[in-house]
């Protein structure tokens, strides 16, 4: 559910559709190597 907030910086919407149904994480950090799902990146920060 994009609300545009991303208008005027660097980052950009994602599309995602699951595949599965079952619990998905997704990246709030930024800093995910599988975006835009959660891989543990936020815990090196």
């Amino acid at each position: 559910m994009c609300d545009g907030s991303h208008k005027g910086n660097t980052f950009t919407a994602m599309n995602y559709t699951a595949d599965v149904m079952h619990d998905k994480w997704f990246c709030a950090c930024k800093h995910s190597g599988t975006k835009p799902m959660c891989d543990g990146s936020h815990k090196k920060l």
